[in-house]
């Protein structure tokens, strides 16, 4: 077999993003095998680096040559991914899929990586993949069942291939360690810590201590206290309640927590074990750990003792993202085409947003994402076409601390004025006709160009018009010339004056004579009129 005339045809993988055919012929080189395109005359991929006999030996013998190869050449599967590995229970989870063909339904689901079972929330659905074979999309963290949750991400396309990743809403706790040295327990006491806010925070849940993470064995009933003793927040937590970390934590009605705010979370431990030496403790970068409290109760009580350990680590508490709302506004609307428009977006929340805005206009992407400033992002432009244009906003937060929100609104830009001139003249009569000498159009954003039509009409007792033909008689008339717009700009006219001037003549007479009295009527000789064109 003579491999360097073999042509066939070959799964194309490395010149697209799609698994697509091409003709092409298996060539060798000294470095090896290699299938080069005929369409291009590039080269594809390797076969085999190989130059010995077994490797010429094992081509020969393929029974479908063209399969062979193809199946020699690595096709790039589809792949998905998440802006983020792990979510707040709550936040908006941002997908990104390529690989897929061109207009491909991909169909997305989020299952419980330890049941198998669908999450929570619009799961599954669909979406297809524009023209290069990727998409986006989003997906809400419902914290009916994400809290503690790991889950496993498919992207199915309906061409058959699969994509998956993972993540998990496993973060956000107040505080949180790797071990414990011990445990102990010595009747019922309200323990907790004091914290400081440092920024401003959403408590959605509160949490007690599972020592040997293997369940519960009773309720717990933990509270969240400001610094003087008022109860902001309180639930029991259950064996039923999901596990994070060391903890077991319930969903509760979102705390905002106020920067500089002390506050104390405390729980009712009952016979169960507690810690005061855990190893690897962190703090949440959103409080200041300040000092341990307790207090010798069997019912929920704020504990106003502290005997300055690092902690009596019973209760506990997570993070949830904080409620967002964001509004859009423009600096002139409705505007002129060719004005210079400032869009805004403001991002509303218990405390200052942190994150990027991206702006959209008619559905698509307006430059890149804008960090916020102040709780507000602004972009300008002046090159808005005139018409109604939807104007949207969305804000994330890249820390999950901010839940996603979105404003919208209506620009109208008006079509920009224009300025048409005319030059008229003055003419002599001669025969032909006379007209505008010129005219120029000008409007915004550079418009310069022409009139499109001119109508002449008589004045001054001239009899003439309205016509778009130029007068040929001496008279008096006015030229109009107009502009009929376009999409950007509105129409316009402009006048000026056309004055056909009769033209000089010169008479001439010829005397017949001289004559002799004869009592009769005696005429010259005759006589001539010189002018212009009759």
């Amino acid at each position: 077999m003579h491999l360097s005339s073999l042509v066939g045809f070959f799964s194309r993988s490395r010149r697209s993003k799609a698994n697509t055919q091409l003709r092409a012929r298996i060539q060798k080189q000294r470095r090896g095998l290699f299938i080069e395109s005929l369409e291009d005359r590039s080269l594809l991929t390797i076969v085999s680096a190989d130059n010995s006999s077994d490797a010429l030996d094992e081509l020969s013998s393929q029974n479908d040559l063209p399969a062979y190869i193809s199946a020699q050449i690595p096709v790039a599967g589809p792949a998905i991914a998440t802006d983020h590995s792990d979510y707040a229970a709550g936040a908006t989870a941002l997908i990104t899929g390529n690989g897929f063909a061109g207009g491909e339904i991909v169909t997305l689901q989020v299952l419980h990586a330890d049941t198998t079972q669908p999450a929570a929330g619009d799961n599954p659905w669909s979406v297809t993949a524009d023209a290069d074979g990727a998409f986006s999309t989003t997906w809400y963290v419902d914290p009916v069942d994400s809290i503690g949750a790991s889950f496993v991400l498919t992207a199915t396309g309906s061409n058959g291939r699969l994509a998956t990743t993972t993540f998990t809403d496993a973060g956000g706790q107040g505080i949180d360690f790797t071990s414990v040295n011990s445990n102990g327990t010595n009747g019922s006491w309200s323990l907790g810590w004091m914290f400081q806010a440092n920024q401003s925070a959403q408590v959605t849940q509160l949490g007690f201590y599972d020592d040997l993470r293997n369940g519960l064995a009773e309720s717990h009933v933990v509270g969240l206290y400001t610094e003087s003793g008022a109860l902001v927040a309180s639930t029991t937590v259950t064996n039923a309640d999901p596990l994070v970390g060391f903890f077991r934590y319930h969903t509760i009605g979102s705390v905002s927590l106020v920067p500089g705010q002390r506050y104390v979370v405390t729980a009712v431990t009952g016979s169960e074990n507690y810690t005061s030496s855990p190893n690897g403790f962190s703090v949440d970068s959103r409080i200041s750990f300040l000092s341990d409290r307790f207090i010798s109760s069997a019912a929920l009580a704020f504990p106003p003792n502290s005997s300055n350990t690092i902690g009596w680590f019973g209760a506990n508490l997570r993070f949830g993202a904080t409620n967002t709302t964001t509004t859009v506004a423009s600096s002139l609307n409705p505007s002129t085409f060719g004005n210079l428009v400032s869009l805004t977006a403001t991002v509303g929340a218990t405390g200052l947003p942190t994150g990027n805005v991206q702006f959209q206009i008619d559905g698509s992407n307006f430059g890149g994402p804008v960090v916020l400033s102040g709780g507000a992002a602004t972009i300008a432009t002046s090159a808005l076409s005139a018409g109604n244009h939807s104007v949207a906003s969305f804000f994330t937060d890249p820390t999950g601390s901010f839940l996603s929100s979105a404003g919208a609104l209506s620009q109208t830009v008006n079509k920009a004025p224009t300025t048409t001139v005319v030059s008229g003249g003055t003419f002599v009569y001669d025969g032909n006709s006379h007209g505008a000498t010129g005219s120029s159009v000008t409007g915004a954003v550079g418009l310069n160009t022409t009139a499109s039509s001119f109508t002449y009409v008589g004045t001054a007792g001239t009899t003439y018009g309205p016509t778009p033909t130029p007068p040929t008689n001496a008279g008096s008339y006015t030229v109009t010339a107009t502009y009929g717009g376009d999409a950007n700009h509105l129409g316009s006219s402009g006048s000026a004056s056309v004055t056909i001037a009769k033209a000089s003549s010169s008479t001439t007479t010829q005397g017949a004579g001289p004559f002799t009295y004869d009592g009769t009527t005696h005429v010259g000789g005759g006589g001539s009129v010189i002018g212009g064109a009759v």
